[in-house]
């Protein structure tokens, strides 16, 4: 039998979510929103969370004014901000190309965050044409780097075949990784691969085990969840409730 899951590719749509360099993924990370939590592998001046702050409350010309000459002057975290404010849909300063060439340029100097937003728009052809094999390197990059929601994007083009080798194992061991920083879509898909055996043989009770923990935060989980539960003996159930409970409390550290 086979448990059906939506596995949501990439969103187009230019969204806000959290990220971080060591899999610190948000309460509600979402696959395929661009990175906005501030990135603690740069510096931050005073200057540039003044016009973070600006930006945050939406003042969007004011906070380019304030982030402009500072990232002229090369400082990351102003080039990092300023770029996300040149996405910022129907700002008088939108300017997807130069949000890219920004991010670009960050991404090269090997800020993972910047990698994955990167990933984002070849992916979705913001500000660039649609280039699949790039999106995959540089959600590969981020991914190395720990951004837990690379992991998670690179594992769907794997598992669809889009822009890289269809791949079950590769894809289930991204999943794993994501999983592992606290994503729920990440969990489900896992659970999923598992239980229909996608990539390796199937392991109910782990498949269990993850669909536990996803429908626990995301209730768009429970239905699938729950199938898998019905092919469990009630060991096994016992088993895959323990497991959860203990990956949980270990914060992923024994899963």
């Amino acid at each position: 039998m086979q448990f059906g899951l939506s596995i949501v590719l990439m969103a187009t749509a230019l969204l806000t979510g959290a990220g971080s360099v060591r899999f610190h993924a948000s309460d509600e990370p979402r696959a395929g929103a661009l990175c906005s939590e501030w990135p603690n592998s740069f510096d931050v001046s005073p200057e540039v969370r003044d016009g973070l702050e600006l930006y945050e409350s939406g003042q969007i010309t004011e906070a380019i004014d304030a982030l402009l000459p500072l990232a002229n002057a090369n400082e990351a975290a102003a080039q990092f901000w300023l770029g996300q404010a040149y996405l910022v849909e129907g700002s008088e300063f939108y300017d997807p190309e130069e949000g890219f060439r920004r991010t670009e340029k960050l991404a090269i100097q090997g800020y993972s965050i910047a990698q994955f937003n990167l990933g984002i728009m070849h992916e979705n052809g913001i500000g660039t044409e649609v280039n699949l094999a790039e999106a995959a390197r540089w959600y590969h990059s981020a991914a190395v780097y720990c951004i837990g929601r690379a992991a998670h994007n690179l594992a769907n083009m794997h598992l669809a075949g889009r822009g890289v080798l269809q791949d079950y194992p590769r894809a289930a061991e991204l999943y794993r990784m994501a999983a592992e920083q606290d994503m729920p879509q990440s969990q489900a898909a896992l659970g999923v691969m598992l239980a229909n055996g996608d990539g390796g043989s199937s392991d109910l009770v782990e498949a269990y085990m993850w669909l536990n923990i996803a429908a626990a935060k995301d209730a768009r989980y429970a239905d699938v969840r729950d199938a898998v539960s019905g092919r469990l003996s009630q060991s096994q159930l016992n088993e895959g409730q323990s497991r959860a409970r203990v990956c949980m409390e270990t914060s992923y550290d024994d899963c």
